[in-house]
């Protein structure tokens, strides 16, 4: 009996032992490399640009407002139409204005009859020097009074400013209007202006008369020329921005007031710069890396970056023309160097292949 569990220890260990061995003669299948898409670092010039953000407003704007009180006799205009400058827009009735205009002006006459007689007496000794510069101050008051009532006339007709369009009318003929009233809105749509805030850094870069390009996102992201216009001499205390005017024309009228306008200012043109896909650049515990193809390794390479511009970022330093880098698949690489398979970035459909 003893010698038969013997045999059984025997049995239970040679078999233990041969699963041992059976087992690290399997090898772990290799892990394979990671698939990443890489591309050249290439040389060009590239001009640097300043961009920012504005909303279109007409260069001439205002509502047209009665500075008196009175009641609508004409129209002078047709919603939504082109008018001129001088042409009239309004007609307040001024027949009271008219009378009170004649009224002043025969005063104003009269006075004046008064005064030269009395320069005539005074000359010949007839008349006290007080009593001739009394008639000639009432000169002046008529004078004013009859300026006053012409003025006031004047009022009665409200024309255009300047040449642009009449929106829609907030009144109706017949209609007894007040002083400051908003009647009608005109607006000159001949050209048009942003205002844009550059960064404090980038104040110096700009001047008036500079060209600009004008991307209109609603329009299908066409372009338009501007100019700018005028620099604000001050910073703005909160966002310590320099606000920029720029105007550009509108001469086929397809530009609108409200429109979101980006402003691109060209500032600097960099010679020979190294240029990679934003996305080449990784960012890792504070500093900026490229993972440069060497062999068949993916090898972290420190670099500076410069201008950031349309999707590209300046290199500076780190890198040479030539140099093949990794585009895209950074998430499978998680040390500084490991061995990678790689395929061109306009390839991916081999890639995925």
């Amino acid at each position: 009996m003893l010698n038969h569990l013997r045999w059984i220890h025997v049995l239970v260990a040679s078999l233990m032992v041969a699963a041992c061995s059976g087992g690290s003669a399997q090898q772990a299948p290799a892990r394979i490399a990671p698939l990443v898409e890489v591309g050249p670092v290439v040389a060009a010039d590239i001009a640097q640009t300043l961009s920012a953000l504005g909303v279109l407003r007409a260069e001439e704007e205002l509502i047209l407002r009665p500075e008196i009180a009175g009641r609508v006799v004409r129209i002078g205009f047709a919603e939504g139409a082109q008018v001129k400058a001088g042409q009239l827009l309004v007609q307040l009735d001024d027949a009271a204005l008219s009378a009170s205009v004649a009224e002043a002006k025969a005063s104003r006459d009269l006075a004046r009859s008064d005064a030269r007689r009395a320069q005539d007496l005074f000359a010949q000794d007839l008349l006290a020097r007080s009593e001739m510069e009394r008639l000639q101050s009432q000169v002046a008051t008529h004078e004013a009074n009859f300026a006053r009532m012409q003025a006031q006339q004047v009022q009665s007709r409200l024309v255009a400013p300047f040449d642009g369009v009449v929106g829609l009318r907030q009144f109706s003929l017949g209609e007894l209007v007040q002083p400051g009233q908003a009647l009608v809105s005109l607006v000159s749509l001949a050209a048009l202006k942003v205002d844009v805030p550059i960064a404090e850094s980038d104040a110096r870069l700009l001047k008036a008369g500079q060209a600009v390009a004008v991307i209109i996102p609603a329009l299908e992201n066409m372009q338009v020329s501007g100019v700018v216009q005028a620099v604000e001499p001050r910073l703005a205390e909160g966002s310590r921005a320099l606000n920029v005017r720029v105007r550009l024309n509108n001469r086929d009228g397809r530009l609108q007031p409200g429109m979101t306008a980006r402003v691109n200012v060209a500032v600097a043109k960099a010679s020979s710069a190294l240029w990679l896909p934003a996305q080449a650049v990784v960012a890792r515990a504070g500093r900026f890396v490229v993972f440069r193809i060497d062999g068949e390794q993916a090898v972290a390479v420190n670099v500076e970056t410069g201008a950031r511009q349309n999707g590209q970022v300046q290199i500076l330093s780190g890198l040479d023309v030539g140099d093949v880098v990794v585009m895209s698949g950074h998430n499978k690489l998680n040390r500084d160097q490991q061995p990678v398979r790689v395929v061109p970035l306009a390839d991916t459909s081999s890639a995925e292949s």
